[in-house]
């Protein structure tokens, strides 16, 4: 998404991005004092090979290294790799380590570690949901201790950016032999572990044998779980938290309007959807999907659930800054169509469904009560559910549901927002779709180097998923963070990443 040089996006993030840099360059950092942050969801875990929630991930990408990241722009750039050469046949990785570098309880970081965390991923016994995420490897080594050498069995086109993922943070060779990363995590990134309160907080402190010289600023970093929305902005406002995530849409604009208040943010890369359950009655009948999907009105859901701080998304959720965007109009509002096609599927007279929805994540609770008026005229009858996160994505996960409103943060890649929701039984694709064609173009555009012919895959993918509803698309959020003026030094990430706060600095 972000590394297309046609994009819009991409111009966008960059001049967010520098107005940022060129801010807190004009002023000089002082190292000392504690940030506390506060996000939407408690973590539910710190293990980078096994977690997926967004809440978690905040916290591990300050506790790990990864052999690459990416940045504002979202260009690959070097992290624990200082450099890496591809073979002409896109088959053979090579990564040359930075040297030096130590894990946070002092002990060197060595080709080896990288090697043995890819194992681990990889490694079905992990059960990781990015077991599959590096293609398919023929062979790892690591020939002296600043090497890694991965060869694949076929060419891998989003392999840089997969390894660039904070959730391919390296750990210490067997280290989760003897602890539980959830709780014990170890990393040689620039903060480490100190306490986890569930339900309150999780306290991180600077990591003196961190190898970015200078970094981190702060001595102490805390997330705060500040589930209501309301409570997170004004504990910003009255500096008990000094940076907010995911402000809530009706609150941008008022936050902005405060002197002293900075707020950063724009077109995101998560999106929303409903997933229903295809395994089950009536959702197994494709008729009947499409007339939910013929039946939601994005436009209004944006308009008065998101304050028009997002964009509809009718094929696919590919944002439109990349590349890959599909401009398809098959899932469009088209009540009279909708009512046919229940007709036709025997359900005239309506039915009875549930969503659930994670009462933390207020928006998706407004757009689950939306979506329930909006069904209405077809005689559905819907009881949105909230409920609290954890027990939610153990019923997800389950696959104990009719439908959900859940959301997915992509990255930069077009496969980060099709592959695991979308290919025959992957872990993610909790909602049982299945299709043949789906699963060789999702096969294909991860072997197709060229990233023209890549796009071309990608919109006809997103074509085929829509058409099927594989999810009923809604909407690509805006995403925005408020942060006090003592703050100096936070980037925005489009992606979301919180990559920046090693360069926050507090001015006294």
């Amino acid at each position: 998404m972000l590394r297309s040089s046609q994009c819009t996006g991409r111009s966008l993030f960059l001049t967010l991005a520098l107005a940022a840099v060129a801010s807190a360059a004009a002023q000089t950092p002082v190292k000392g004092g504690s940030l506390t942050v506060g996000q939407q969801a408690d973590i539910v875990g710190l293990d980078p090979a096994t977690v997926s929630a967004a809440s978690s991930t905040s916290v591990i990408e300050q506790l790990y290294s990864s052999l690459l990241s990416v940045n504002p722009t979202g260009s690959v750039q070097p992290e624990l790799a200082l450099k890496w050469t591809v073979s002409p046949d896109g088959l053979k990785y090579t990564f040359t380590l930075r040297p030096g570098v130590k894990f946070a309880d002092g002990r060197p970081l060595t080709a080896a570690d990288v090697v043995y965390t890819i194992k681990r991923i990889t490694d079905p016994k992990t059960a990781s949901p990015r077991q599959n995420d590096l293609g398919k490897i023929a062979s790892l080594s690591a020939p002296n201790p600043v090497t890694v050498i991965v060869q694949l069995k076929e060419p891998f086109a989003p392999f840089l950016t997969k390894v660039a993922s904070p959730l391919m943070g390296i750990i210490p060779a067997e280290y989760d032999k003897t602890h539980d990363l959830n709780k014990q995590p170890m990393g040689s990134g620039p903060f480490k572990f100190g306490a986890w309160v569930p339900g309150d907080s999780v306290t991180l402190s600077r990591n003196p044998n961190y190898w970015e010289n200078g970094r981190p600023y702060v001595d102490t970093l805390v997330f705060k779980a500040l589930k209501d929305d309301v409570t997170r902005m004004i504990d910003v406002q009255s500096a008990v938290v000094d940076l907010a995530l995911s402000v809530p849409q009706n609150q941008v604009d008022r936050l902005k309007a405060l002197p002293g208040m900075s707020v950063v943010g724009g077109p995101g890369t998560w999106y929303d959807y409903l997933g229903l359950n295809l395994a089950q009655k009536p959702f197994n009948d494709v008729r009947v999907r499409q007339a939910l999907a013929y039946a939601v009105d994005r436009d209004s859901i944006v308009k008065t659930v998101l304050f028009g701080k997002g964009t509809p998304i009718f094929c696919g959720p590919v944002p439109p800054s990349s590349w890959a965007y599909a401009t398809c109009k098959t899932q469009v509002l088209n009540l009279a169509k909708a009512k046919q096609l229940m007709n036709a599927a025997g359900y005239a007279k309506g039915f009875d469904m549930t969503i659930k929805v994670g009462a933390d994540y207020k928006s998706q609770v407004n757009i689950a009560q939306a979506i329930q008026a909006q069904l209405k005229p077809l005689n559905i009858n819907v009881k949105v559910m909230p409920m609290e996160w954890g027990a939610f994505l153990n019923d997800y996960n389950a696959k104990r549901f009719d439908a959900v409103v859940l959301g997915w943060i992509g990255s930069v890649d077009p496969d980060d927002f099709l592959y695991f929701q979308f290919h025959t039984g992957e872990k993610f694709n909790t909602q049982s779709f299945s299709n043949k064609q789906v699963d060789t173009l999702l096969e294909t555009g991860r072997r197709t180097v060229d990233q023209a012919k890549r796009g071309a895959v990608y919109k006809q993918v997103q074509q085929v998923i829509s058409s099927q509803v594989g999810y009923v698309f809604l909407h690509i959020n805006d995403q925005y963070e408020a942060f006090r003026p003592a703050v100096k030094g936070y980037v925005h990430y489009a992606t979301g990443s919180l990559k920046s706060l090693k360069d926050i600095w507090i001015d006294k």
